[in-house]
């Protein structure tokens, strides 16, 4: 209803997608707490995009004054821009990828903001495909059916890395990780 209006006065294509079309399973099924499925979905949604690029928004984001696109993207040379954030402001959320995608040590160069972001579909692709082979590759060092039949594993870590990711997050033993750490870890 009303953001179809919007959507309709905006000079770009915009689509609104149900969230339960980026999961092969449903997600209220899940673990999951609602912040790491929230940051999951701004990588996942990569899926759906038709173009290089994306913009990501919280949804505690509001616009005070005129979109100016010039805001998030510089001319030249064309990159996105975003607000640094360093290393020490959040040092456990570095250290909770790093963990996570079996990465040792740490990199205090790491930086990055927060939403709004202008992401690469093809990184945020990237991450998550780099999310799914930690997590296969933990799943197989764990479970007796993947040392018995490694086939069987990789079958099941597709079917539920999604899940394993999300439950994973901010759990006792789990990782603290932003979608910006992971995506930022991945390309660096």
């Amino acid at each position: 209803g009303a953001l179809k209006g919007v959507a309709q006065s905006l000079a770009f294509t915009m689509r609104c997608i149900a969230e339960s079309t980026l999961f092969t399973r449903k997600p209220e099924r899940w673990n999951a707490l609602p912040y790491g499925l929230q940051m999951a979905i701004k990588l996942l949604a990569a899926q759906h995009v038709h173009t290089s690029y994306y913009l990501v928004l919280d949804a505690d984001v509001f616009l005070l004054r005129p979109f100016d696109l010039s805001k998030l993207i510089a001319s030249d040379p064309p990159r996105a821009v975003y607000r640094r954030e360093p290393w020490s402001v959040h040092p456990s959320w570095w250290q909770g990828t790093r963990a996570f995608l079996g990465l040792g040590g740490v990199d205090t160069r790491a930086s990055f903001g927060v939403t709004p972001a202008l992401l690469s579909t093809w990184g945020s692709m990237l991450t998550t495909h780099h999310v799914k082979s930690a997590l296969c590759t933990q799943l197989a060092g764990t479970e007796q059916q993947c040392m018995d039949s490694p086939s069987d594993c990789a079958a099941q870590c597709s079917a539920r890395y999604e899940e394993l990711w999300l439950d994973t997050f901010g759990r006792v033993g789990g990782s603290v990780w932003t979608e910006y750490t992971l995506y930022r870890t991945v390309l660096d």
